[in-house]
């Protein structure tokens, strides 16, 4: 059949694309969300906090460069670089440029089915090379892409770009294990710039996920170590290129 042989030839196009149907569908005709009626992703903290902070993402960008650093419409006036590390690094982001301010609920909607894409084609990509070809590729990474915490935390969108980080990260680790070491520390960085609470959490990960990499390759302990070594020093490396951000988000939380 014509479908399957598509599965089969471009497998990492049906991971991404098959969760934005399978969740637009859903909030086209079950959530009758707008523009298909007239419900909203807006809800709970989305529409009560999240929301004005993309706001300010899209003004701060299109006008206002320096309120990255200082707003004056927080509170009587703050520092914003904690917000920026916690809420608005996600490249997807940049989708809110594309809307007007009135249409802002429209730009979430599509940051929101495109981030649930960018998981399942991040697992996708983690699977292939692990080996994982045909049918089974799509179908592990939409349950991936659809999986409970991801259903779970949709209102947190800000949490979804650590989701789809851990599998480049967790492929980053099995190419340092196999001597290739440029890629991880990138990732790893990428992953604690992009939202630093989830990032943690994807190092703690990463440690275990290491051990584990490290008893598959079975290899013998000179390179076991050598391995350890890499991975220790390039972990740092990559904590050490989010400083820039990271630094001052530190002493912004803890000078309150």
């Amino acid at each position: 059949m014509h479908w399957f042989k598509s599965i089969k030839q471009h497998p990492l196009t049906v991971a991404f694309v098959l969760p934005i149907m399978i969740m637009g569908i859903y909030f086209a005709v079950c959530q009758h969300v707008y523009p298909f009626g007239n419900s909203s992703l807006l809800t709970v903290d989305m529409g009560q906090q999240y929301i004005d902070f993309y706001a300010y993402f899209r003004q701060t960008l299109l006008g206002h460069p320096g309120q990255f650093f200082y707003a004056w419409n927080k509170a009587l006036g703050g520092d914003m670089i904690g917000v920026w590390a916690y809420y608005l690094m996600s490249p997807f982001n940049l989708v809110l440029l594309l809307v007007p301010k009135s249409g802002l609920d429209v730009g979430i909607l599509v940051i929101t089915l495109l981030k649930y894409g960018a998981a399942g084609l991040t697992m996708a990509y983690y699977l292939q090379r692990r080996g994982l070809r045909s049918w089974a590729l799509p179908a592990y990474s939409l349950a991936y892409a659809l999986s409970g915490w991801m259903i779970a935390n949709q209102l947190n969108l800000m949490w979804f770009d650590g989701a789809i980080m851990l599998p480049l990260v967790a492929d980053g680790v099995d190419r340092l294990v196999a001597g290739e070491y440029r890629r991880y520390p990138l990732l790893l960085a990428a992953t604690l710039l992009v939202n630093y609470y989830i990032g943690y959490m994807v190092c703690l990960f990463i440690i275990g996920y290491f051990c584990f990499a490290l008893v598959r390759a079975q290899l013998r302990r000179p390179a076991a170590l050598r391995a350890t070594r890499h991975f220790a020093l390039t972990s740092l490396l990559g904590g050490a290129l989010t400083a820039v951000l990271l630094v001052p988000t530190f002493f912004s939380n803890h000078a309150k």
